[in-house]
């Protein structure tokens, strides 16, 4: 496909979650959220996904298989990325993308660096779910009243860090170096909060890290540059910004995923504004640095009351089979349960 292709197209949500959330009581009975999805072997399809429960406050990462992209098998192994397995060096397990290079996949995520945690913190984490959001609720509202309140996604970047691990078989996960493998940048830059939300992709002999980065307040996303996954240099400036006052997307640009098409890159990104209302938007690229907002954005906002997206749509996660491309993406209801969803392109002029 081409890029005139996708950008003279519309996009169509499926009514249906294609990944649900856990029966009560189970890991993933709250969240199944940032979907990952890519192609395996034999004609399957894997999905890892974030998942976390309404007891208490860890998270892991799973996994479903797929012969036909819409019906997804949770792997009875879940998750496959706890958080003990991610060496004690963080908590709160998130946004898994996956490479596949030299016949081994590598799972990039994000997690909380350590840091000391606060007597406050300690006693919320054993609390139940309900409570916790409904402080966290108290706590945003008063922040807004005073006008120091930090977006949402600026309040999930805090102090995080990107570690990744290796597999050969997608279920036997081990260290594939010393973790975090990429860290937040000195004090006072545009990524000194939290560094988050990877996507990892080969291009032309080098191995590009975008993600986002925090500098407290809004959230940009950055660019670094690898030959072997470990050592990381980061470019001095971010790859796509926030736009400007009163746009959609005025707080936080995250891209999430790329697909590389005949002609050009496309990246799929969650954008935030000022208000904490997310949606999803493309932008565009010939070289994977250089990114063009694309002018229709965003291509999908949250649904109707009532719909399993009614309160956001987060963590787009574009895919291509043959001449069908689809966006699966986090969503939340009213409740903020959180689930997988599916947007599907159609080539119909607008």
């Amino acid at each position: 496909m081409k890029l005139d292709t996708l950008l003279h197209g519309e996009w169509f949500k499926d009514p249906q979650p294609v990944l649900n959330i856990g029966k009560i009581g189970t890991w993933d009975d709250l969240m199944v959220d940032c979907p990952c999805v890519f192609s395996y072997q034999n004609g399957e399809y894997l999905l890892l996904y974030t998942g976390h429960n309404s007891r208490n406050s860890d998270w892991g990462i799973g996994c479903a298989i797929s012969k036909d992209l819409t019906h997804w098998i949770k792997e009875a192994g879940n998750p496959i990325l706890p958080l003990k397995k991610a060496e004690g060096w963080g908590s709160h397990i998130d946004g898994a993308s996956v490479l596949s290079a030299d016949g081994k996949f590598y799972l990039f995520f994000e997690a909380v660096a350590d840091r000391p945690v606060s007597v406050t913190s300690r006693i919320a984490d054993t609390l139940p779910c309900f409570l916790r959001r409904w402080g966290g609720s108290c706590k945003r509202n008063i922040e807004r009243l005073v006008g120091h309140a930090p977006s949402q996604a600026a309040r999930h970047a805090a102090g995080r860090a990107i570690g990744f691990m290796v597999s050969d078989d997608m279920k036997y996960w081990s260290s594939a170096g010393a973790n975090p493998v990429f860290r937040i940048s000195e004090a006072g830059g545009w990524d000194s909060a939290g560094v988050f939300s990877p996507c990892v992709l080969s291009m032309e002999g080098k191995y590009y890290l975008y993600y986002g980065g925090s500098d407290g307040r809004r959230i940009r996303t950055g660019l670094a540059e690898s030959r072997d996954l470990c050592s990381w240099k980061r470019h001095r400036d971010p790859v796509l910004v926030p736009g400007p006052v009163g746009n959609w997307d005025d707080s936080s640009v995250i891209i999430v995923s790329i697909l590389k098409l005949e002609d050009a890159y496309v990246a799929f990104y969650e954008g935030q504004d000022r208000h904490n209302q997310y949606a999803v938007g493309l932008a565009f690229s010939s070289d994977g640095i250089r990114w063009k907002k694309y002018e229709r954005n965003p291509i999908l906002t949250k649904g109707a009351p009532g719909m399993f997206d009614e309160r956001l749509v987060n963590s787009p996660h574009g895919f291509q089979d043959g001449d069908d491309v689809f966006c699966f993406y986090g969503a939340g209801n009213h409740r903020m349960e959180g689930r997988c969803m599916r947007a599907r392109f159609s080539a119909q002029k607008y």
